[in-house]
């Protein structure tokens, strides 16, 4: 059955996706058609399958480690071959929809969803977290003229910083960077972390991130090497979607997946951090491009590599008494159950829609799911921030002060106790601040990325079989977390 989101996930009108064996699908949308209303049917079309127009398609080869594919399909060969079709529906929506419910029935194996939209998740309260105040630090040069382009791909510093007080602006950027609040002892108690200059398993090491979220990079671009504590971070680009507003632009959130890669670079400086742009200009995308950039991640992993995704990103189901319960996308939660499967570990967002409310929110979707880690944001007291879903675990995400509005002019030279510290192309020392559920996940995902790199020397039992190991690294983040629910780095 497809299965509605109430408000507020609305999806892209008359899409709907498809996803099984190739062989499955035709069959299903050639089945019988009994029990169809004939007003089901298009003028002249003979079949249902007349009233979809593709529009793209995918094909993955999968392993059969979920134990329902096995159940449901033991006749089919391993590994197992599946398609992710994107369809336009050419006629009324809900009576397609309809029609599909049908056509389903004895297929329980195919996956049919709307395609809804997903969007990031910052939280802009009082104005937005790339404009708010204005940047934390000014002064003079401008990233835009430091010798020339402000992106330099290979070895070369991002930002050269060279101009009127570039280089002594950028120092200090990376030292307030460095001592703020959120690596603190009210934080993830992590500078030490970011105070040491060489690189172990601990940092890691040999730990792949991939990071699904919005971009300020140019297409062309495969990878970017910025300066930043406490090592350079080289980011791995890919654009399933296009996009790349300089940073700095009114009203763009083209920065937000930057802003998320330099939290975790500074948990994790030595992992690969992948920065895969699944969300627009605006950080908004869909659920077609998020799941389909999924399950290239996962088939291109080598096997045996550690892996952590991370997802500051989401949509919303119903809570309201009397509403339909809505346990998400069918089709993302299938992604990310391979994932975890796979041993990689899914951190994500709860969401920052607790501002207001008179109810205690729950996560978000992906959040919400049991296999995935759904990070709260707190506040500099190390309490749920007033902006705050529930989540598993809680990371720091700022502060909203009076009625939880934004702190606009009061985040400057500082520890900026009201909000997170991270990169940003459009400032001038390549820094800006942010409130939101949106950062504290990265500073979760950082964590596990460490503890990924040295899992064998951190948990006890057995790791093999599907999910044991992500199973691992969740109760050890869980685990730091138990004295206050914030996550503590010093733990493991």
């Amino acid at each position: 059955m497809i299965k509605q989101a109430p408000h507020p996930s609305p999806a892209i009108p008359n899409q709907v996706i498809i996803f099984g064996h190739p062989d499955r699908i035709e069959k299903m949308l050639s089945a019988d058609a009994s029990g169809e209303k004939e007003s089901i049917r298009p003028p002249g079309k003979d079949a249902l399958s007349d009233a979809l127009r593709l529009l793209t398609r995918a094909s993955f080869t999968f392993k059969a480690s979920a134990d329902w594919e096995q159940r449901l399909m033991p006749d089919l060969p391993q590994p197992e071959q599946r398609e992710l079709r994107l369809y336009r529906l050419e006629g009324e929506e809900s009576q397609l929809l309809e029609a599909l419910i049908i056509r389903r029935q004895g297929f329980e194996d195919i996956i049919i969803e709307r395609n809804y939209f997903i969007h990031a998740i910052p939280w802009t309260g009082g104005g937005s977290p790339w404009t708010g105040g204005g940047s934390p630090w000014t002064g003079g040069g401008s990233p835009w003229t430091a010798g020339g382009s402000p992106w330099t791909v290979g070895s070369s510093p991002w930002l050269e910083m060279q101009g009127q007080g570039g280089a002594f602006i950028l120092h200090r950027a990376q030292q307030i960077f460095k001592k703020q609040w959120a690596f603190g002892p009210d934080g993830v108690n992590a500078r030490n972390i970011l105070d040491a200059q060489t690189t172990d398993p601990a940092d890691g090491e040999d730990v792949i991130v991939g990071v699904f979220d919005a971009s300020p990079f140019p297409v062309p671009f495969t990878s970017v090497t910025l300066d930043t504590p406490p090592a350079p971070l080289t980011l791995r680009l890919a654009h399933p979607i296009p996009g790349g507003a300089p940073g700095g632009c009114s009203g763009s959130l083209a920065n937000h997946g930057l802003f998320v890669a330099g939290l975790i670079h500074a948990l994790a400086p030595a992992a690969d951090i992948r920065l895969i742009r699944v969300l627009d200009d605006a950080a908004q995308g869909n659920l077609f491009t998020l799941v389909t950039a999924l399950y290239e991640f996962l088939r291109d992993l080598p096997a045996g590599k550690h892996a952590v995704i991370n997802l500051s990103l989401g949509l919303h189901g119903s809570d309201k008494e009397g509403e339909e319960d809505w346990d998400g996308p069918d089709l993302l939660r299938d992604a990310l159950q391979r994932a975890h499967e796979q041993n990689v570990v899914v951190v994500a967002a709860a969401g920052n829609e607790n501002a207001g409310s008179q109810d205690d929110l729950p996560a978000a979707f992906p959040a919400r799911w049991e296999f995935v880690v759904g990070v709260a944001a707190s506040d500099s007291k190390k309490q749920r921030a007033c902006f705050s879903n529930r989540g598993d675990v809680m990371a720091p995400g700022g502060n909203g002060q009076k009625n939880c509005q934004w702190p606009a002019g009061n985040c400057h030279d500082e520890d900026c106790p009201y909000a997170v510290i991270s990169l940003d192309v459009g400032s001038y020392t390549g820094y800006s601040y942010g409130i939101g559920t949106s950062f504290a996940a990265p500073l979760v995902a950082g964590l596990a990325a460490r503890v990924q790199a040295r899992l064998e020397d951190l948990a006890t039992g057995d790791l093999s079989g599907p999910g044991a190991a992500s199973n691992a690294v969740r109760a050890l983040i869980l685990a730091s977390a138990a004295d206050d629910g914030v996550v503590n780095a010093q733990a493991v």
